[in-house]
């Protein structure tokens, strides 16, 4: 879950920079103002489904991190078991 909330702490700030650098600096608008812009005034990039760079980001952590890896994990613990002798 640390993960998870890691790479959306590190997403959000990577968009909130990239706004910031490639639209903003033509409107004198600091970063904080970016960052920190309600959800329903916020400028996003659209980059899965819809959805802005930071909840794509997040929701494949996500996925890898609870259904992707203990899933690679079981089947090689299965795969590592000897045979039983019957």
């Amino acid at each position: 879950m640390i993960v998870i909330l890691g790479v959306w702490i590190i997403s959000t700030l990577t968009e909130a920079h990239f706004l910031f650098t490639a639209m903003f600096p033509s409107m004198q608008i600091p970063f904080s103002d970016v960052l920190f812009a309600p959800m329903d005034e916020r400028y996003a990039v659209s980059v899965l489904f819809g959805f802005s760079f930071a909840t794509s980001a997040t929701l494949v952590a996500a996925y890898v991190a609870l259904i992707r890896i203990p899933a690679t994990i079981t089947v090689r613990q299965r795969k590592s078991k000897p045979l039983s002798d019957s």
